[in-house]
């Protein structure tokens, strides 16, 4: 045993830990904000999702196989819902847990996001250095070209912002060679 002895502060009372439990269950149960007073009032963003992506309630209700009351519930963004809950919506929405927690913008590490804008930067730069004719500029931008390909080495490969319309390698087929030819407009020209 050590030395520390414990003081009766520390140690709650019996009856202070059944009236705290009886407090916690008297409130309803999705209510967070009174249990957790911490945790934001917007718990999730399922509504906010399904509405930017064009997807009715009664498209998710029949999906989820649940009511449309159910779903109307479960998208109240203060509804605190389990991870179970949560999948079902990932997976009809076809997007990510996160993505329906929070908005990108607000992970603070988002390593795709992170590379997307450095792969932006680094096309801005190159743009930079071959566009401009001045000395001083031409230093700053492979200066800027060095640094960025320090941090992200694959960087070497990316090449500036096309110029003019959108730019393919010269041996890559234009995209009217992807393109899909009606076959009704074939039988027509068949038949002049």
């Amino acid at each position: 045993m050590s030395g520390h002895s414990v003081s009766k502060h520390e140690i709650p009372k019996e009856t202070d830990r059944v009236q705290a439990l009886q407090e916690i269950t008297a409130l309803a149960p999705n209510d967070v904000s009174a249990m957790c007073p911490l945790l934001p009032p917007k718990l999730h963003r399922l509504a906010e999702v399904r509405s930017r992506l064009g997807i009715s309630q009664e498209d998710i209700a029949e999906r989820l196989t649940v009511s449309i009351s159910e779903v109307q519930r479960q998208e109240n963004p203060e509804t605190d819902l389990y991870l179970s809950q949560l999948y079902p919506w990932r997976n009809v929405l076809e997007t990510s847990v996160g993505e329906l927690i929070i908005e990108h913008e607000e992970i603070p590490c988002n390593p795709i996001r992170n590379r997307c804008q450095l792969v932006k930067v680094m096309k801005s730069a190159r743009s930079i250095f071959e566009e401009t004719r001045e000395n001083g500029t031409r230093v700053l931008a492979a200066r800027l070209i060095a640094d960025l390909t320090k941090l992200m080495p694959e960087l070497v490969e990316v090449s500036a912002w096309p110029t003019i319309g959108r730019s393919r390698e010269p041996k890559s087929p234009p995209q009217s060679v992807f393109s899909r030819f009606d076959s009704l407009i074939a039988r027509q020209l068949e038949e002049e």
